[in-house]
């Protein structure tokens, strides 16, 4: 006796900020940034002010996904009867694909130390500051 049995299972997920396809130019940002980011991901820059909301601000960002996941499975069987004796030989074949693509910061992310000003002029004013004496 032969049997075979086949599946195929497909599933999608798309998650978009509701303010996606941003203008960029609202902000000052060159025209060119608007091409340069897909209208599906474009959002505002995200603000990152540490020891303040971290865990909202900074790591949150407006995020978007796109995921697409598609499985086949194949299992071919034999079994052989031989009066009341059963023996039977089976496999399965199972490819899955996954194409997952994420980001929270496709617009940039600006990061912000305790004094409001970007952490890299802070460091830059104090090594100057060390500089001067």
């Amino acid at each position: 006796m032969f049997g075979l049995n086949a599946s195929l299972s497909y599933f999608q997920y798309n998650r978009s900020p509701k303010n996606a396809g941003f203008d960029l130019t609202t902000i000052g940002y060159p025209a060119q940034y608007n091409s340069a980011v897909p209208s599906l991901a474009r959002t505002p820059p995200t603000p990152c002010v540490f020891n303040f909301a971290d865990n909202i601000m900074c790591t949150q960002g407006q995020s978007f996904i796109q995921d697409r996941n598609t499985q086949f499975n194949f299992s071919p069987s034999i079994t052989m009867i031989r009066g009341t004796s059963h023996v039977k030989l089976c496999a399965q074949f199972e490819l899955g694909r996954d194409n997952y693509a994420q980001t929270n910061v496709a617009s940039g992310a600006f990061a912000f130390c305790g004094s409001g000003l970007p952490c890299s002029q802070v460091l830059a004013m104090q090594i100057f500051s060390l500089i001067r004496g």
